[in-house]
């Protein structure tokens, strides 16, 4: 660029030279420095393309190693098919995660069903006259029930965490 602006002011000097013979000869050596300066300008230019193709050569072994293109588009796609395995994995966890959320509202709608039941039948049980022991052996029997149903839960839920861990 220095180069260009030195020859770019040489032509204001030379144009006010006075001997015309020295005149063209100072616009020939002007035009073969132009020319020289194209030419070493191109020279630079295709330097800098075959360093910059070299580099990128260089970064492309640098990842890739020594793997033929085809082995690197195969790696690709099990990258690709692994990424979509997960995605799916990730959705179907949601949808269990969901699926478990309306499970327990569920169930606490159904107990406070059932617990509003329970004091409807002891009302009942109480006008019709029956005697607080049944009254007591009733309650006793369905605190067993529910005892019974809980450790059947925790019995099967820990016995598929067995299985699952055991495979």
């Amino acid at each position: 660029e220095e180069m260009a602006r030195t020859l770019e002011a040489m032509d204001p000097l030379i144009a006010g030279e006075r001997n015309p013979s020295q005149r063209t000869v100072a616009m020939a050596r002007l035009k073969n420095f132009r020319s020289r300066l194209s030419d070493f300008r191109l020279q630079l230019d295709a330097k800098r393309q075959r360093q910059l193709q070299m580099e990128k050569n260089s970064m492309r072994e640098a990842l890739f190693g020594n793997r033929t293109s085809q082995e690197a588009v195969g790696e690709l796609e099990s990258y690709q098919s692994e990424w979509n395995s997960l995605q799916n994995a990730s959705k179907m966890a949601q949808d269990s995660i969901a699926q478990g959320a309306f499970t327990l509202e569920s169930l606490r709608s159904q107990g406070s069903t059932l617990r509003g039941a329970q004091e409807k039948l002891m009302e009942i049980a109480n006008v019709l006259g029956l005697s607080n022991s049944l009254l007591r052996v009733i309650d006793r029997r369905e605190r067993g029930d529910a005892m019974l149903v809980y450790f059947g839960m925790l019995f099967t839920v820990v016995f598929l965490c067995f299985v699952y861990w055991m495979t």
